[in-house]
């Protein structure tokens, strides 16, 4: 009962320890309480940014009732080279690169301002075409210059028109200098080629007549932009407004021959669900939310073996402390922190109203996130076992967060858990029959999925992935308690998965144990920053269960190297006298016979050659020797720090 007291007033004394560390030190105490804000604020801006980009896509959102949208005019370009940009261009036109910026009322005032080589070309009977009429005469010559004709009306028409609508009478004219026309399509398109990211858009007219107009639309697949922080569709944005504004002049100025006559076209799309999740739970927040909770993970490595580095537990057991005591304080303050900086992190995320906060149930997010954590508590115990320096110990912390991050991409991708409502787990196969998933039968395919789970990070991200997911639109309603073991009712068709966020859990706290022994285990066995070393199998003897006590028997006839001073050997005489009775009465430490021994070589090495001597009470005693001489080796075994070969 008393050892269990001491044990209780020990881990008492070191959680107060650190946890006046922490306040001594605040700055960093604050950095790693509420380092969760930091990435959380970085996940809303993250977020926002990706809502802009998708905020004019309707295919990322659940479209009930779609309101249908008027397309009135081509907008105009947006300058992606020095020398500017063209709304559109045109083929066929007298000549190449050719500006539209005359209006001509009759086909004779066209006519007159050809090229000499088109009006050659465009004769009937030997005769000039000038004095033909384009809307009625069906002249064999004439039809080329015809064909210019019409399409510099409708091209004049767009022009002047752009804009108009039966709703709207706001009219946004594109300056003919913004417009350019080639005699035929392939001297469009190697001009096109030759600048490229110049021209929005073009027209190609075939042999336009009174009775049939046909036109082809080219896209600029690169003309897409982001106007005041909304990501245009070039389709939309721009092929569909040349198609509409040419459809409606081509009606006005050649069939209908009416400048009133109004054309009103809207888009309306079917109602439909949201077809990709682009937003923050399904893209941004595994990534940051792992790298959040990992953060905590390169601080308690460096704390774990800065107190190595310093020798701490080896000056404190000097003082009677136990090692049990100072493992148990240092886990259960490390749990402690692991918790509030969970509740910190949802409380945050439930704050900015991110979905993945707001909808799934808090003592899910909370069991999840801190489970993590104290799964890697137990990690970074583990590992510190391996290491002797703070330095090392940094360089590991952070090679551990890369190595979960190249996880990350891993499980993202479906293996080997699989995603949610697209890709059934690896070790999982459609059953056709029965219309459900089950396992597969071989052992390769299943023992993926425990090999990762090993490692903490590759199941956060499946948990976080989950979590996402089932929050991700509008009709998703996340995770409740109930559900977190099963998935029936979220995910009917595969019912009680291996590794749900309940099951992980159970993982997170088994590898929570499972690291945490085997740490404890390799501090023993490796050689701590003194050198020292137990047995492999120390935790199989009674003594180390405190079920036996060491018998010692001083032998003053064992002699390493004699002395040839006269006060030594006095000295060893005197308490020689006494091997194997009590300490004299005024003596505050007796040493009879003390040896240490290591190894070089395979050779022994005596550092200390087994001295006698009494140290008395009230009394400075100094300890005097030439370097090597053993007088550390000496201070380290009266002190605890290392154990004798032998003597008392």
């Amino acid at each position: 009962m008393d050892g269990l007291i001491t044990i209780a007033r020990q881990i008492y004394a070191l959680t107060y320890k650190n946890l006046v560390l922490a306040k001594r030190n605040y700055t960093s105490t604050f950095l790693r309480v509420f380092a969760s804000l930091f990435f959380i604020l970085l996940i809303y801006l993250c977020n926002e940014g990706i809502k802009a980009r998708f905020a004019q896509e309707s295919y990322v959102k659940d479209v009930p009732n779609p309101d249908p949208v008027e397309l009135t005019g081509i907008p105009a370009c947006i300058p992606k080279v020095d020398k500017g940009c063209l709304t559109f261009s045109y083929a066929p036109a007298p000549a190449d690169e050719y500006v539209p910026s005359k209006e001509y009322t009759t086909f004779a005032d066209f006519y007159s301002e050809l090229p000499q080589s088109m009006k050659d070309a465009c004769t009937t009977n030997g005769l000039s075409c000038q004095t033909a009429n384009c809307q009625t005469d069906n002249l064999p010559g004439c039809e080329q210059c015809c064909e210019l004709y019409r399409v510099h009306k409708v091209v004049r028409a767009i022009v002047k028109n752009n804009g108009s609508s039966v709703s709207s009478t706001d009219v946004f004219p594109i300056p003919p200098e913004k417009v350019r026309g080639f005699k035929t399509e392939e001297s469009m398109d190697a001009f096109i080629l030759k600048n490229m990211n110049y021209v929005q858009g073009s027209y190609v007219f075939f042999s336009p007549n009174n009775n049939t107009f046909t036109f082809l639309v080219q896209q600029n697949g690169s003309s897409a932009d982001v106007v005041r922080g909304d990501w245009t569709n070039p389709f939309m944005h721009n092929t569909v407004p040349m198609q509409i504004v040419a459809h409606r002049e081509i009606s006005k100025s050649i069939f209908f021959r009416d400048e009133n006559f109004k054309v009103q076209i809207a888009i309306q799309e079917f109602a439909h669900p949201a077809f990709v999740v682009s937003t923050f739970e399904g893209q941004i927040a595994p990534l940051f939310l792992l790298a959040c909770s990992m953060f905590p993970f390169v601080i308690q490595m460096n704390e774990i073996v800065s107190e190595k580095e310093l020798k701490l537990r080896q000056v404190l057991s000097a003082m009677g402390l136990k090692d049990f005591s100072y493992w148990m304080s240092w886990h259960l303050f490390q749990s402690l922190m692991a918790l509030l900086y969970s509740f910190l992190l949802v409380l945050f995320g439930m704050a900015f109203q991110f979905r993945l906060f707001r909808k799934n149930d808090f003592g899910v997010l909370l069991l999840t996130f801190w489970m993590f954590g104290q799964a890697m508590i137990g990690l970074a115990f583990l590992l510190g076992s391996f290491l002797r320096r703070a330095a090392q110990a940094v360089t590991v912390g952070f090679a551990v967060f890369l190595i979960a991050f190249i996880f990350y991409f891993v499980v993202v991708f479906g293996f080997p858990y699989g995603l949610y409502k697209t890709q059934a787990p690896f070790s999982y196969q459609y059953n056709i029959t029965q219309g459900v998933y089950t396992r597969k039968s071989g052992s390769a395919d299943v023992v993926a999925e425990p090999m990762f789970a090993l490692f903490p990070p590759s199941l956060f991200v499946k948990n976080l992935a989950d979590l996402g997911a089932l929050t991700a639109t509008d009709k998703d309603l996340g995770i409740r308690f109930s559900e977190a073991y099963s998935y029936c009712k979220v995910i009917p068709n595969l019912c009680n998965p291996s590794y749900s966020i309940g099951t992980s859990w159970g993982w997170y706290l088994g590898l929570y144990a499972a690291y945490s022994l085997l740490g404890l285990y390799l501090e023993n066995v490796l050689p701590d920053a003194m050198g020292v070393k137990k047995a492999p199998w120390y935790f199989l003897t009674p003594a180390y269960w405190g079920f036996s006590e060491a018998h010692i028997v001083d032998d003053p006839d064992f002699v390493i190297e004699e002395s040839t001073d006269e006060d030594v050997l006095a000295e060893e005489a005197s308490v020689k006298a006494r091997a194997n009775g009590e300490m004299e009465e005024g003596a505050a430490i007796e040493v009879r016979g003390l040896k240490q021994t290591f190894t070089r070589g395979r050779k022994p090495f005596h550092a200390v050659k087994t001295p006698w001597f009494a140290v008395a009470k009230n009394q400075l005693f100094a300890l005097l020797g030439p370097n090597g001489a053993g007088k550390t080796t000496t201070i380290n075994m009266l002190t605890g720090f290392l154990p004798p070969t032998a003597g008392n």
